[in-house]
C-alpha cells in the first residue's frame, strides 16, 4: 500500500468559518443512549519529584446590604496620582500586536488540509473531515502542523455555548464578551458526583465595540490565546494559561466594561505597593459575599454606573491590561464547598505586589535525566513566558499532584506581621473538582521562567516483575492455556474490541513463552498475524483506517464517510484513540518481540511502519510535525489524558478509563524497545509514569491527603460524601463522577480503572490503596441483585490478588467460569497474574497456590 500523498500547504491555509455539523445536546446523553448497550472499555505511585525554579532557561528536548459603600471619598472610584515608573518600556499607545505570540500572517477561510504526510502506509481520506476547524486564525507555522483534537480548550473551535475549563475558572468566549465563572460556587455534590456549574460571575466586554467572533490566534502546551476584533483598531486579547489564578485581558484602544452577575455591595481601592507603580487595584465586594479584585495597568478610573456594572471612566480608548480574580480567603475544613469568606484588608494588601507580572504562554518539555541509573528518572519542565514588571514575581496556582512534588522552600510569600503563609495562600486558594489549587510565587523578574519536575519512571517489560512459581502453578495454568487457545477469538467490527481480542492473544503468547510452550506461542502469533494484517490492510469496510488530512491523524473511515460520529465509539472524530490503538500497539509489540522476522517479512516489510504510525497518532513526541499533534490526548498540566475528541463537552473534556490510558503508553514504550527506537521507548515510559501519577491522584480515592503538605487543610481532594466511593469513574474538566458510560455497578466503576492487567498495573495499583479499595469492589462477588456478570468476576479476583494472593487463587480456581471472560481477558491470564503477585518472605508458593 502506498504512502499518503497529501495536498499542498497552500490548500491548508484557509480555516473553517462556516458552521459545521455537530451533535446536538449533551454528549453524555447520546453516549449513554447509543453506547450503553455494549461493554465499552471493559496509594500514590512511589515517585519522588522536586520542583526547581530557574530563570531564562528552557529545556531543549522535547497550562446583605444592597446599599453602595465606596471607600474612595467620592464617585467614581479612582486612584491617586503616582510617580511614573517604567514597567516594560512599552509606549502609552501600544497596540495588541505587541502582545501577539506569533507575528506571522494569520488566516481565516473554509478548509484545512495538511501538507503531504510522509512514512504513513495508510491511505489518505480524500475529503475534508466533517468537522472543520472553526475560529482558528493561526500563523503559517502553526497551520503547517497537525491540529489538536483532544486539547483542554477544544470547545473553542467546536461550540461557543460550551465552556472551556481553565481551572480554577470556566470560560465562555461569546461574540458579545468573555464570560468568567468560578464553577465551584455552583458545585453540586452527591455520593455519585462532584460537579461545578456555569453561570458567569463576570462578563468582560468593550464599550461600543462591534460584535466580534473570537479567534484562536495561538496555542501551546499550557496556554491558548483568544483574540477579539482581530485586525481592528479596537480589540482585546485573552491569554488563558494553565494555573493562572486570575483572568487577564489585554485591551487595545477601547473602554472595558465589567458586568457582574449579582449587585455590587462596595468598591474599594486599598492602599498598597501596587498603587505606586502606575496601576490600580479595586476590591469589589458583591452582595452574595464574594470578593473580587480588578487590577488595571496603566491605572484607569472605573465608575460604578449601577448595581452590576463597572465601566472605564475616560475619554477615548484605553490601552492596557485588566486582571480579575476571586479572593476565596480561606476554606473551613468543615464546609469545604463554601466558596468564599470575607477578606480582611491586611490579607488583601498581601496580594498586591504579585499582580504586576503575569504568564501569557507556557510550554511543557520532557527529557531523560542524564546519569540516572538505567535512565530511571525523567524531567518535566514548564516554561512560562511572562509580561509586566515587578521584583516580587507572579502567581501560579498548582493542583494537588503538583503540591505533592514541590520543594516547599520555594513557596514564597510577601511577609507582613500577623500574616502567615497559610493565610496568604488561602486568599487565592480556589477549589476545583480536582481539589484545591494552591497559589505559589514564581520569584522572577525575567520574561521566561522554567519550572522543572523530576519523575521516577517505572521499569516496563513484557513480563511481570515476579517470576511464575514452579510446580503446580505451571500445570494448572498450562491446562487453562490449552483451553483458552482453542477458544475462537470473537470477531468484532469495531477497533476497540478487536484490539482487546488481539491483546488477549498477545498475553497468551507471552505466558506460553514463559512456560516453554513454543507450539502454543506460535499458534497465538499466527492468529494475531491473520487478524492484524487484515485490519492494517483495510480488508474490512467496517474498521478500515485512513489518514485524515484536515486535523492530522488515523481514523476509521466509516466514522466520517457516512457522517456517523458515534460509529466505533467516535473513533472517526478522534474519540478514545489511545484506548483503541493502545491495544493494537501492544499486540504488535508482543508479536514482533516473539517473532523477530515479522517486521521484515509481513506487509512487504512495512509492519514497523504501520506500528509506528499508530504509536505516533497517540504519542507523538516531536513538536511541530505536520502528520500528528504532540501527545494527542495527554494534558501536560493535569498529568492525565482526555479521551474526548471532536465533540462539544459541557465539562470541557472527559476521560473514563485511566488504566487503559496508562496501558496505551505502556504499549508505546514496549514498541519502542522492540523497534530499537529509544526516543519512542522513553517517551512512552514517561507518559506512562505521568498518567499513573494522574490516575492515582484523581481517580484513586484517597489519593493525596492535603494535610500532609499544608496543615491548613484536613480533608482530601474530594468531599467526604463522595470520597467514600474509593474510586472515580469519569473525570471531566469540571466534574468527577462515580459512574461509567455503560452503568453504575461498582465492578464497572472500579474495573474500568484497572483493566487490562499488565506489568504496568503493578505500578498503578498500589498495595496500600488496594487494601482500602477492595472493600468496595469485592462486595460485588456476593451481590444478589443485580447478579455479577461473570465477565467481571475475573477482574475482581485479579484485584484481590494484590492484597490476598491465596484468597484470589482459591476463589478464581473454585468459582470462575473458565469460558466466561471479558474479550480482553482469559482464565490463563487471570491465574498467571495471581500467581505472580509478590509474597511475604515467610510464605511458600506451594502453600499459597494449591491445586486442591
Amino acid at each position: 500500500m502506498s504512502s499518503v500523498s497529501g495536498d499542498s500547504f497552500d490548500d491548508r491555509k484557509s480555516i473553517a468559518t462556516e458552521n459545521t455539523h455537530l451533535l446536538q445536546g449533551n454528549q453524555g446523553s447520546w453516549l449513554q443512549r447509543n453506547l450503553g448497550l455494549s461493554f465499552r472499555r471493559s496509594q500514590v505511585y512511589k515517585s519522588l519529584a522536586v520542583l526547581v525554579i530557574s530563570t531564562g532557561a528552557i529545556c531543549s528536548v522535547l497550562t446583605p446590604s444592597m446599599t453602595p459603600a465606596i471607600k474612595t471619598n467620592g464617585a467614581p472610584a479612582t486612584s491617586s496620582s503616582h510617580d511614573p515608573q517604567p514597567w516594560d518600556a512599552r509606549p502609552v499607545n501600544y497596540k495588541v500586536p505587541k502582545y501577539s505570540r506569533s507575528s506571522s500572517r494569520r488566516h481565516s477561510g473554509a478548509t484545512v488540509q495538511h501538507a503531504e504526510a510522509v512514512n504513513i502506509p495508510f491511505p489518505s481520506y480524500p475529503d475534508p473531515h466533517p468537522v472543520k476547524p472553526q475560529r482558528l486564525s493561526l500563523s503559517d507555522e502553526k497551520l503547517a502542523q497537525a491540529l489538536p483534537t483532544n486539547a483542554w480548550w477544544e470547545n473553542l473551535v467546536m461550540d461557543l455555548d460550551s465552556p472551556i475549563v481553565a481551572n480554577p475558572y470556566s470560560i465562555k468566549t461569546r461574540p458579545e464578551g468573555i464570560e468568567i465563572c468560578y464553577p465551584m460556587r455552583l458545585a453540586y455534590v452527591t455520593n455519585f458526583s462532584v460537579t461545578g456549574g456555569f453561570n458567569p460571575d463576570i462578563t468582560f466586554s468593550l464599550e461600543d465595540a462591534p460584535t466580534s467572533e473570537p479567534q484562536v490566534t495561538d496555542y501551546d502546551d499550557l496556554s491558548v490565546e483568544v483574540t477579539y476584533g482581530l485586525g481592528n483598531d479596537t480589540n482585546m486579547v485573552l491569554p488563558l494559561v494553565r494555573g493562572a489564578p486570575l483572568i487577564t485581558v489585554e485591551v487595545n484602544n477601547a473602554l472595558p466594561v465589567l458586568k457582574w452577575q449579582v449587585p455590587i455591595k462596595s468598591l474599594e481601592i486599598p492602599e498598597g505597593p501596587t498603587n505606586k507603580e502606575q496601576s490600580v487595584t479595586y476590591q469589589v465586594q458583591l452582595s452574595n459575599g464574594q470578593s473580587w479584585l480588578v487590577y488595571a495597568r496603566p491605572a484607569i478610573q472605573m465608575e460604578w454606573t449601577n448595581t452590576t456594572f463597572m465601566r472605564a471612566y475616560k475619554q477615548g480608548g484605553y490601552t492596557g491590561t485588566i486582571r480579575m480574580g476571586l479572593l476565596t480567603c480561606g476554606f473551613p475544613s468543615a464546609s469545604w464547598q463554601k466558596a468564599f469568606m470575607p477578606c480582611n484588608e491586611d490579607a488583601f494588601e498581601v496580594m498586591l505586589p504579585f499582580l504586576h507580572r503575569y504568564p501569557v504562554s507556557g510550554s511543557a518539555n520532557y527529557r531523560m535525566i542524564p546519569g540516572s541509573a538505567d535512565g530511571d528518572k525523567a524531567e518535566l519542565s514548564y516554561s512560562f513566558e511572562t509580561r509586566g514588571v515587578g521584583d516580587y514575581g507572579y502567581l501560579v496556582s498548582l493542583l494537588p499532584h503538583h503540591m505533592m512534588m514541590i520543594d516547599k522552600s520555594l513557596v514564597k510569600a510577601y511577609r507582613k506581621p500577623a500574616i502567615t503563609i497559610n493565610t496568604w495562600q488561602s486568599m487565592m486558594m480556589h477549589w476545583t473538582s480536582r481539589g484545591p489549587m494552591t497559589p505559589i510565587v514564581a520569584n522572577s523578574q525575567n520574561e521566561n521562567t522554567t519550572w522543572t519536575f523530576s519523575l521516577d519512571l517505572p521499569t516496563l517489560d513484557f513480563y511481570n516483575q515476579v517470576e511464575l512459581p514452579p510446580d503446580n502453578t505451571h500445570d494448572m495454568i498450562m491446562k487453562f492455556l490449552k483451553s483458552d487457545i482453542k477458544t475462537p477469538m470473537p470477531i468484532s467490527n469495531d477497533t476497540y474490541h478487536l484490539g482487546k481480542g488481539l491483546s488477549r492473544l498477545a498475553r497468551l503468547a507471552l505466558i506460553a513463552k514463559q512456560l516453554g510452550k513454543n507450539d502454543e506461542m506460535k499458534l497465538c502469533l499466527k492468529r494475531i498475524e491473520s487478524h492484524m494484517t487484515s485490519w492494517l490492510k483495510g480488508d474490512s469496510d467496517a474498521n478500515r483506517l485512513v489518514y485524515d488530512k484536515t486535523w492530522g491523524g488515523l481514523i476509521v473511515e466509516k466514522g466520517v464517510k457516512g457522517d456517523n460520529p458515534i460509529y466505533d465509539f467516535g473513533n472517526g472524530y478522534y474519540n478514545d484513540h489511545h484506548f483503541h490503538y493502545g491495544y493494537m500497539i501492544y499486540a504488535l509489540a508482543v508479536w514482533m518481540h516473539l517473532d523477530s522476522d515479522a517486521a521484515g517479512s509481513i506487509l512487504d516489510g512495512k509492519l514497523s511502519m504501520y506500528a509506528t504510525a499508530l504509536a505516533k497518532d497517540i504519542a507523538n513526541g516531536e513538536k511541530g510535525e505536520r502528520e500528528f499533534p504532540v501527545a494527542r490526548h495527554f494534558d501536560w498540566f493535569e498529568s492525565h489524558s482526555w479521551a474526548s475528541g471532536l465533540f462539544k463537552m459541557p465539562d470541557g473534556r472527559e476521560q473514563e478509563s485511566s488504566s487503559e490510558a496508562v496501558n496505551a503508553y505502556y504499549a508505546v514504550s514496549l514498541l519502542g524497545s522492540v523497534l530499537g527506537n529509544t526516543q519512542m521507548r522513553d517517551y512512552g515510559r514517561f507518559l506512562c509514569a505521568a498518567e499513573i501519577l494522574g490516575s492515582q491522584s484523581y481517580w484513586h480515592i484517597p489519593g493525596i491527603v492535603l494535610s500532609t503538605y499544608f496543615p491548613l487543610f484536613s480533608t482530601g481532594i474530594y468531599p467526604s460524601v463522595f470520597a467514600t466511593n474509593a474510586m472515580v469513574g469519569v473525570i471531566g474538566g469540571n466534574m468527577a463522577s462515580h459512574t461509567t458510560w455503560f452503568g453504575t455497578n461498582v465492578e464497572y466503576v472500579h474495573g474500568i480503572q484497572m483493566l487490562p492487567f499488565t506489568p504496568a498495573t503493578e505500578y498503578m495499583l498500589d498495595h496500600d490503596y488496594m487494601q482500602h479499595e477492595y472493600g468496595q469492589m469485592g462486595m460485588a462477588l456476593a451481590r444478589k441483585k443485580p447478579a455479577l456478570q461473570p465477565e467481571w468476576a475475573g477482574y475482581i479476583r485479579m484485584a484481590e490478588a494484590i492484597i490476598d494472593p491465596k484468597g484470589a487463587w482459591d476463589g478464581a480456581r473454585l468459582t470462575l467460569n473458565a469460558t466466561a471472560f471479558d474479550d480482553g481477558n482469559s482464565m490463563t491470564a487471570t491465574m498467571y497474574w495471581i500467581a505472580t503477585r509478590p509474597l511475604d518472605v515467610t510464605q511458600d508458593p506451594k502453600d499459597i497456590f494449591s491445586s486442591n
